[in-house]
């Protein structure tokens, strides 16, 4: 599953237009597979993971819409099968915020919601 800029098209059709500003979180329900790290990750007998995520055309009408970054629940922005990242690169060549692994979306109301995003400290690095 991908999101697409027509899904986005339809929820402000309900909710209103993204505003600039925001941080756009999408909730796939994959959160729920976090307990059981194999479903989670969700790979094939071919090496491949399986998980959705944002389109690339989605992320490009997120920049246009002057978003601040989009989060997910799962590992990727991009859905799992993606070779290319395609919905990353639009973001970072944006330098747009990029939030992976969210949890807990069900308790999140479809807007108004303060999010605050800290870092973690990674020693030793790349």
């Amino acid at each position: 599953m991908l999101l697409t800029a027509a899904d986005i098209d339809q929820w402000e059709a309900k909710h209103g237009k993204v505003p600039a500003g925001s941080l756009v979180i999408l909730n796939t329900g994959w959160h729920k597979r976090f307990a059981n790290p194999k479903r989670y990750v969700n790979i094939d007998a071919g090496k491949v993971m399986h998980f959705p995520g944002y389109g690339p055309d989605s992320a490009r009408l997120l920049v246009k819409r002057d978003v601040v970054g989009i989060g997910v629940d799962t590992l990727s922005l991009d859905y799992g099968p993606s070779k290319t990242f395609a919905t990353q690169v639009v973001m970072l060549k944006a330098n747009k915020y990029q939030v992976e692994n969210l949890a807990n979306l069900d308790a999140l109301p479809p807007t108004g919601v303060s999010v605050i995003v800290g870092v973690l400290p990674v020693k030793a690095g790349s």
